[in-house]
């Protein structure tokens, strides 16, 4: 327990849902929370962010989201800081799934499963019977039956007429390449009516709760990335920030125009005005690599442009480029990163990052969390100057098409599009492209092929204009490979005074991904507050 003297003090790495999660939870009881970020702003991989159209600010994120009847944690956490006006009941008659043209809606698509698994030799008696089973299952029990294994070797039930289309919309991989029990779980858990965030879910949800942190004197700290973790006596008391020290010895650059340099991080080397300059070209807004472009640099992943002296001018980044160190080194150069690391201590850690990240920064005192994958997530946005007819749905599953898995029109969900519509005619149209596309393409190239996708399936747009198109594209959404649960780590970790939080976190909960992770951050805070000798968190 933390020394009578003085208030405890937690550390939560990570301003996502499961940080904030935890971060709110230990804040509540009276906690001392220091909540670290990496990246400019707080809600991890479900941020939004506002870019341009027409002088019109628009809103952007990682995809619509969705929340199911089974996603209490979120609910909980959204009811207690009264913004449920952030949720909107959604149509479950404005849902459909769409194969070939042909339009199914959800209430509807019984007649269409059971053709489908009458075609594999599935009875349906059978296939209701297997869903019945599995819901009767406690997430414990789907886990050890299922765990390990590969998607298609689950029992055949109603929904698994659609299990490559739902696997790939959840998951963004194929049934072979989702773990069983995972999406054994997305099956017994997927629930109608579903609702809708209802606008930007930055201003909706993660900025307001990052508001009510600090409120609780809690302390966030954006733009500090956390190197690793400080272990003294078998026990994790801290965490180090800041980066070691990195350097590059190459040669001189040849002219006044930026030049990308070969190494581990994206670097450029110009000669200026005074002498030698270098760029880290790392986004300050998620950290995402940047790219050279005609007026400067660019962000392929979510839209932010940089001029050619690294000042932040389009789009979600909130501050310039970080300038590298450049020294002479005989006829060469030595360009630096890093040098600068800060030690923050605590009576305990939650790490409450992506798998890639929780890999790097635990891997040395949980070996098995190296085996921790993420996938690839491809994400468009496109404004057209027309509206589609009233009778298209609302949202559905693609089906049929190249690279297009689901569509949804955002105007019809979101506040601030539907504005944006109302004075223009137009249409907010986003797209999820959940089979894989063709390697080392540019944006402009990616946005082409689903720009393709849409006018096949909606041919009401064939001839209209596209007013603004966006792109959001990463790798660091978490692949719930087959066996992906022996390289999780536990909510309380093999390490004392460290706990985990996150979507890929093993704990035996009902629910995935957004429901998960603020889950496990309140499990975490439970945890943690047990540890200190406090009450344990109530179940939700």
């Amino acid at each position: 327990a933390a020394a009578s003297a003085r208030a405890p003090h937690v550390i939560v790495v990570g301003a996502g849902p499961a940080g904030l999660s935890a971060a709110l939870a230990l804040a509540e009881k009276g906690v001392l929370v220091t909540l670290v970020e990496s990246a400019g702003q707080v809600g991890g991989k479900a941020k939004g962010w506002t870019e341009d159209v027409a002088g019109v600010p628009v809103d952007v994120e990682n995809g619509v989201h969705h929340v199911d009847a089974g996603y209490v944690h979120l609910q909980d956490l959204v009811e207690r800081y009264a913004l449920g006006d952030a949720l909107r009941p959604g149509r479950t008659e404005r849902l459909a799934v769409c194969t070939d043209g042909q339009r199914v809606p959800v209430p509807s698509i019984k007649k269409v499963a059971r053709e489908r698994l009458a075609g594999l030799g599935v009875a349906w008696s059978s296939a209701r019977r297997a869903a019945r089973d599995l819901a009767a299952l406690p997430p414990l029990m789907v886990r050890q039956r299922y765990g390990g294994q590969a998607g298609t070797g689950l029992p055949s039930t109603p929904l698994s007429a659609y299990a490559e289309s739902l696997s790939r919309l959840r998951f963004w991989a194929a049934p072979a390449d989702v773990d069983a029990a995972t999406l054994a779980d997305a099956e017994r858990t997927a629930q109608l009516p579903l609702t809708w965030i209802a606008g930007n879910p930055q201003a909706l949800l993660w900025e307001p709760l990052a508001s009510a942190f600090r409120s609780q004197r809690g302390k966030l700290r954006l733009r500090h990335r956390v190197e690793g973790l400080i272990v003294e006596d078998g026990r994790a008391v801290g965490v180090t920030l800041g980066e070691p020290l990195r350097s590059w010895v190459v040669a001189p650059p040849s002219g006044r125009g930026w030049e990308p340099l070969e190494a581990e991080e994206p670097l450029f080397v110009r000669v200026g005005p005074t002498g030698i300059e270098a760029i880290h070209g790392r986004c300050t807004h998620a950290g995402c690599s940047v790219g050279l472009d005609e007026s400067g640099f660019a962000c392929p992943c979510h839209g932010g442009q940089y001029d050619a002296e690294g000042r932040n001018v389009a789009g979600p980044p909130p501050a310039p480029l970080e300038r590298a160190r450049v020294e002479p080194e005989g006829g060469a150069i030595r360009v630096s990163l890093g040098g600068t690391l800060e030690e923050l201590r605590g009576d305990a850690v939650v790490l409450a990052v992506d798998a890639r990240s929780f890999g790097r920064i635990a891997g040395a005192v949980l070996p098995e969390a190296a085996g921790l994958r993420t996938t690839t997530h491809v994400v468009a946005r496109f404004w057209f100057d027309r509206d589609v007819p009233l009778g298209l749905p609302d949202a559905e599953v693609v089906e049929g098409t190249r690279y297009v898995t689901a569509a949804v029109f955002v105007h019809r969900l979101q506040d601030a599009a539907g504005k944006w519509s109302d004075a223009t005619g137009g249409c907010v149209l986003e797209v999820r492209a959940g089979r894989p596309l063709p390697p080392a393409m540019t944006n402009r190239a990616v946005l082409d092929l689903l720009e393709t996708d849409i006018r096949v399936v909606y041919p009401e747009l064939l001839e209209a204009n596209v007013v603004k198109r966006t792109l959001a594209r990463g790798d660091d959404f978490t692949w719930f490979q087959p066996g992906w649960q022996a390289s999780a780590a536990p909510v309380v970790t093999g390490l004392p005074g460290l706990y985990a939080a996150g979507d890929h976190v093993r704990a035996d909960l009902t629910g995935q991904l957004l429901e998960r992770a603020v889950a496990t951050g309140r499990l975490a805070a439970s945890a943690v507050l047990e540890s200190l000798g406090a009450e344990p968190l109530p179940p939700v």
